[in-house]
């Protein structure tokens, strides 16, 4: 199907915090999705796991295909193998790597999806 497990959509995603729970509105074009996570969940994850097809591979920290920019809001990024602290600097968070810690997080995935 994908090749190297690769899945690809262009979001932008939004997330809230209520108590140990987050609500995450993820943006795909025109629609928006909803998904609820933990608190200690990577956003990728959670989103791959309600069915959203975004940009990933390992999901390990260290291919870099989930990269994105951190648009508002903060996270936790647990491993980081790919992005080089100018990027970081930049705003570059790994969404395999990276768990909301504020209330209201705004992301927006580098890679352009391609068409399946």
């Amino acid at each position: 199907k994908y090749g190297h497990r690769n899945c690809y959509c262009r979001p932008s995603v939004v997330i809230q915090s209520h108590y140990n729970m987050t609500d995450i509105i993820i943006q795909l074009n025109d629609s928006e999705h909803l998904v609820q996570t933990s608190i200690d969940e990577p956003i990728i994850q959670t989103a791959v796991r309600d069915g959203l097809r975004l940009i990933h591979s390992c999901l390990k920290g260290e291919c870099g295909s989930c990269r994105a920019y951190l648009i508002s809001g903060e996270v936790d990024m647990k491993t980081n193998f790919s992005l080089t602290e100018e990027e970081i600097k930049r705003g570059q968070i790994l969404l395999c790597k990276s768990h909301p810690l504020s209330s209201e997080i705004i992301v927006k995935p580098i890679h352009i999806p391609r068409v399946c």
